[in-house]
C-alpha cells in the first residue's frame, strides 16, 4: 500500500506534454473531493485548452486500492464531467477485480 501512495503521489510530476497538440493549454488545476467507490486514495486533475476544433476539457483521475494504482483520462466531445469519469473508474475497479 505505501508503494501505491508513493506511485499516486508521484503522477502529477510525471504528467507529459503532447508535443503534436495543436491548442493551447489555458488552465490546469488539482480537483478537491473527488471520490471513487472504494478507492483507498485519490488524485483529480483537470485541463482547459483552446485553439483548435479538439480543443476543451481533459479530466486525469488518479486512484489506488491496495496495492494497485489506477490511472483514467477523459477528453473529447460532448465533454465528459467528473461523475462519468467517476462510473468509469468504478467499472475499471470491478473489472480488474481489485
Amino acid at each position: 500500500m505505501a508503494d501505491s501512495q508513493s506511485a499516486l503521489d508521484a503522477v502529477p510530476a510525471q504528467l507529459l506534454r503532447n508535443l503534436r497538440a495543436k491548442v493551447t493549454l489555458e488552465s490546469e488545476s488539482e480537483v478537491p473531493g473527488i471520490a471513487v467507490q472504494g478507492a483507498d486514495a485519490t488524485w483529480a486533475h483537470e485541463q482547459r485548452t483552446s485553439g483548435h476544433r479538439d480543443a476543451g476539457t481533459t479530466l486525469l483521475l488518479a486512484w489506488t486500492v491496495g496495492a494497485d494504482l489506477v490511472i483514467s483520462a477523459a477528453s473529447g466531445r460532448p465533454e465528459w464531467d467528473w461523475d462519468e469519469l467517476g462510473a468509469v473508474a468504478v467499472k475499471q475497479r470491478e473489472r480488474l477485480a481489485i
